[in-house]
């Protein structure tokens, strides 16, 4: 049976410990690379040894080199495509390129809230609420119930109004998709990775990764990021809604008022008054 001190007992020192066991996890991490075991003997010996560092870092740069060379022979298309999105993202950098600001035109952002779509909406998304709307205001839908003449004017009025939204909101779309497709292959944004593997497409926001050629969460956040305005849109103001809120109000402290004087002179009591006498004559009456 080995000694205590050979095991690493309680005889040794603190900083003793502790440097034989960084030492250890060292030489494991080295000898794991190289598929090797070690010994107790091994251990013991490589505890109170001074462990060079420097051929350490050496020798895990090499094994690095040689995955690299060992992968560039199993595929060569996917090194060429990174170093190709790697290259295009550095020129980017290099040449003073920056990521592109959308802005959001007034009419634009009056054309969204008219049809009720967010800012990052999608073609598919603007058709489906087009349409929604279309099946309700569209003159045709309106034959087959009965309005009056003056309701099928502002039906019609109306449909018009989104008609024209959703022809410039198509037009704005496609010119926001087109920026944002761009910028990604430009290696513009950081933290957005491009896969060029079979057309699909990589975001990377944070740790969320979602792929595909079309994906929609990581899509929306690149917009809003990307879109310079924001659709705080301030309302007309309403003066009837005001006045009929100040309204209340006052009729409200009339009332207390009033009330409160009567219950005050409910409390007060009669001078000169015999309660017994007028209550006894009330029961002859």
């Amino acid at each position: 049976m080995r000694p205590s001190w050979l095991r690493g007992g309680r005889t040794q020192t603190r900083g003793t410990t502790a440097s034989c066991e960084i030492n250890q996890l060292m030489i494991i991490v080295k000898c794991f690379n190289n598929n090797g075991r070690l010994t107790g003997a091994q251990r013991f010996v490589r505890c109170f040894s001074k462990f060079d560092y420097q051929e350490f870092e050496e020798e895990i740069r090499q094994r690095r080199q040689k995955s690299k060379n060992e992968q560039k022979k199993t595929f060569p298309d996917q090194d060429e495509q990174s170093q190709d999105s790697s290259s295009g993202s550095s020129n980017s950098y290099s040449n003073g390129e920056k990521a592109s600001v959308i802005t959001l035109p007034q009419n634009i952002a009056r054309d969204l809230t008219l049809l009720n779509v967010p800012k990052y909406v999608s073609r598919e998304d603007l058709k489906k609420q087009y349409h929604k709307l279309a099946k309700i205001y569209h003159p045709d839908v309106m034959q087959k119930h009965e309005y009056s003449e003056n309701q099928r004017l502002k039906m019609e009025e109306r449909f018009k109004e989104f008609n024209q939204a959703y022809e410039r909101l198509v037009k704005w779309v496609g010119e926001r998709d087109k920026t944002l497709d761009d910028d990604l292959l430009k290696g513009l944004r950081p933290g957005v990775k491009v896969n060029r593997e079979d057309g699909s497409v990589t975001y990377t926001i944070g740790k969320l990764q979602l792929e595909g050629k079309r994906s929609t969460l990581d899509r929306q956040q690149l917009l809003l990021e990307m879109i310079e305005d924001d659709l705080n849109l301030k309302e007309p103001v309403n003066f009837k809604r005001y006045l009929i809120g100040i309204w209340l109000l006052f009729g409200a402290y009339v009332f207390y008022k009033d009330f409160k004087s009567y219950y005050a002179h409910l409390s007060t009591p009669l001078e000169n008054v015999d309660y017994t006498q007028s209550y006894f004559k009330l029961i002859q009456l």
